[in-house]
């Protein structure tokens, strides 16, 4: 038999065997249907959302029933696809009540700067505490959004959000004290808030006008 006309080696099977053992491994430990229990809820959230989100950590504390996930963009993403993540990931909690997080968890979904972990660009939760009214809120989905001073500039951006279909429900808005606020009319796009936090400054008429437009029952700290 000529050298053409041989069959594959065998080592080569052997090693393509193993690296679609290995894709098929990762596509299953990447997928809502992973053993891994803390992932599965992140992996459906972010289902069509790879290419431009990565999974940085998942930090898990099981004796405080705390967990936060973090992601960071691959490349630059539209706002609304951050909506969309936090909206599938209410949909998972709602179709799974048995889901462990679902026990009493504090959840929060970061979505960070650079891979390296920093810094919190937004951040979605299912909690909120306000001191100055001595308020905590309790959600069992994640209703909380809190902005901070680097989503000014960064991936994230309120003012470019063509479509707040994502953003209606959230019932808690938190801006850090260094967050730029351009137009107040932007807050009239939230209309479920129950609770709005701003500690930068703010003309006398910006906060009549923020009153407003706020829900009457919204607990306002400004």
């Amino acid at each position: 038999m000529s050298k053409s006309n041989r069959p594959p080696n065998r080592k080569r099977k052997v090693l393509l065997f193993i690296l679609i053992a290995l894709i098929l491994l990762n596509v299953y430990y990447k997928s809502p249907l992973t053993y891994v229990k803390e992932k599965k809820i992140i992996n459906y959230a972010m289902l069509r959302h790879r290419i431009d989100f990565v999974l940085e950590s998942i930090q898990i504390d099981a004796g405080n029933k705390k967990i936060s996930y973090k992601l960071y963009t691959r490349f630059s993403a539209e706002p609304e696809q951050f909506g969309k993540i936090r909206c599938r990931f209410n949909e998972y909690l709602k179709k799974h009540p048995d889901y462990f997080i679902n026990d009493g968890y504090i959840i929060e979904l970061q979505f960070v700067g650079n891979p390296s972990g920093g810094p919190i660009v937004i951040k979605f939760s299912n909690r909120y505490n306000d001191e100055k009214f001595n308020e905590l809120g309790s959600f069992d989905k994640l209703d909380c959004l809190e902005l901070t001073s680097f989503a000014n500039y960064m991936e994230f951006n309120l003012y470019e959000i063509k479509d707040f279909a994502m953003f209606q429900d959230i019932k808690a808005l938190m801006l850090e004290e260094d967050f730029k606020v351009k137009d107040i009319s932007i807050f009239d796009n939230f209309k479920s808030l129950e609770y709005f936090r701003y500690k930068g400054k703010l003309s006398d008429e910006q906060k009549e006008e923020l009153k407003n437009i706020l829900p009457d029952d919204c607990l306002i700290d400004i």
